[in-house]
């Protein structure tokens, strides 16, 4: 056995009370242990520690997450650890009870013992200031190799965030590449502290509440400093048109800024949109970017727009959850008719109606780039919207996701659509124009099965089979010859 997963289970850990022995012993090849269960207290967390103190081989994940574990657990773990396991290289104590106390233990004993640990998941404990400051001495300024550390959900404020900030410039040998922060109560000292000096990719901030004052420090922060953050996670924060105006100040910078930015959940609105747009019109570095559920209505939608056919390296786009309506929808739908970057877009729940689906319908005739289009929960469309789509779908050879409102899923174009994004998903086009190529019969039925449409409620063949007598037909009618020849190409099991 090499991983051994007991979550979930009624009894976890058995102990004898006549000679007070586990009575679980793990397998010495198991390296991989998940005992994630609310029934893991500190009392059964000992139990286990004895266990793991005893095997003959070290683990390299050990995952007891959403469980009861209180700092008396954690020691005993944290004295497993110093005797043996040098080589875990992944601890998972989320979303449990650990406090100061059992963070210094923990932090002291994995730096101590040199383990090879890299990804440390801490969040939605009670850890709080003091044992974010403890954490940060015993582990990142000590120079262990932990690349990922996750304390989403911890009580940590200002003080917690400055230590945090420090140990990682001090930190130059194997510095940390990923910081969750999520779900804390960090400030503008804080985020000024986590951005300078250090190498960070992927910072997430998000859920802080810290408004248009933090995203300003942010800004300012990052002016300061020439390190630039892969991924920059400030959604959920209340932040507005003032803290995005700053934000777009960074992405207006020459350097490199963020290939992610996720900006989702806030309250931004045109002018803030517009702002971001402006910035991003000339920017060379942003991959994706997340507008989604804020307060973005036409005028922001046409600065985007205009952004876009100006962007050429931009690949994904959601702005899911706004106001943009038809007239945002025709200006973005113009706009790529001509873009050749971006790959997916999320334009659910945004007022759409049939005029929006015209237009886009008219991008999809051209576009060859766009891989998915998200348009669900648009019930303004009707069915004349949706038979724009599909018969624009029968001329387009690469989407291959196309989401549709929910009301609309019983209409026959429904099916029409997605009959072309399965032979776009496979790829059936190319095999089509390759007359050696063999048509690749398992993913068509695999898809026709279980694609996202439900064809048949019911779980039995019933209208796919019209659905795979359609594909069929169009197989023979664009290769005649698969019907000739020793049969290699058409199996009997897929005539079957």
């Amino acid at each position: 056995i090499l991983s051994l997963d007991v979550s979930q289970n009624a009894l976890t850990i058995q102990f004898d009370a006549t000679c007070g022995v586990c009575t679980v012993r793990l397998d010495p090849s198991v390296d991989s242990l998940i005992f994630s269960s609310p029934l893991v207290d500190d009392s059964k967390c000992k139990s286990l520690a004895e266990g793991l103190g005893i095997m003959s081989t070290s683990l390299t994940e050990l995952n007891l997450s959403i469980s009861f574990i209180g700092d008396e657990g954690v020691v005993a773990l944290a004295s497993a650890f110093a005797t043996n396991h040098k080589s875990l290289t992944s601890l998972d104590l989320s979303s449990n009870r650990i406090g100061e106390e059992g963070t210094a233990v923990l932090a002291s004993t994995l730096a101590q013992n040199q383990t090879s640990l890299t990804t440390l998941k801490l969040r939605y404990n009670k850890i709080g200031d003091g044992g974010v400051v403890t954490l940060a001495d015993g582990l990142i300024a000590n120079h262990m190799s932990l690349e990922s550390l996750d304390l989403c959900g911890n009580r940590i404020g200002d003080q917690g965030a400055v230590a945090l900030g420090n140990a990682l410039a001090r930190n130059h040998k194997s510095p940390p590449k990923s910081l969750d922060l999520g779900a804390n109560a960090i400030r503008g000292e804080g985020l000024t502290a986590l951005v300078v000096d250090q190498s960070l990719e992927i910072l997430d901030v998000g859920s802080n509440n810290f408004g248009d004052d933090g995203a300003a420090a942010l800004a300012t922060a990052f002016a300061t400093t020439h390190k630039s953050i892969n991924v920059l996670g400030v959604f959920d924060n209340k932040i507005g048109d003032d803290g995005a105006m700053e934000l777009a100040k960074v992405l207006a910078r020459s350097h490199k800024s963020f290939e992610s930015l996720e900006l989702f959940d806030n309250k931004i609105g045109d002018v803030g949109a517009t702002a971001l747009a402006g910035a991003l019109a000339k920017n060379r570095f942003v991959d994706s970017l997340d507008l989604s559920c804020n307060r973005i209505g036409v005028k922001g939608a046409i600065a985007i727009a205009d952004a876009l056919a100006e962007n050429r390296f931009l690949h994904v786009l959601n702005i899911s959850c706004n106001e943009i309506e038809d007239e945002g929808a025709l200006a973005i739908a113009k706009a790529l008719q001509s873009q050749k970057s971006l790959t997916d877009l999320e334009l659910n729940d945004n007022s759409i109606g049939d005029n929006g689906a015209f237009r886009l319908a008219t991008m999809l005739r051209s576009n060859s780039v766009l891989r998915s289009l998200d348009l669900c929960d648009n019930d303004e469309m009707t069915e004349e919207g949706l038979e724009a789509l599909g018969r624009a779908m029968q001329h387009n050879r690469v989407l291959d996701r196309l989401q549709l409102p929910v009301g609309l899923v019983d209409c026959p174009w429904t099916r029409h659509v997605h009959f072309f994004t399965v032979c776009n998903k496979i790829r059936l086009w190319n095999v089509l124009q390759d007359e050696n190529a063999m048509i690749p019969w398992h993913k068509v039925l695999s898809v026709l099965i279980d694609g996202p449409v439900p064809l048949c409620p019911q779980g039995k063949w019933g209208n796919n089979t019209t659905f795979g007598l359609s594909m069929v037909f169009l197989l023979l009618q664009n290769r005649p010859e698969i019907i000739h020849g020793d049969g290699t190409e058409l199996s009997s099991t897929a005539i079957t």
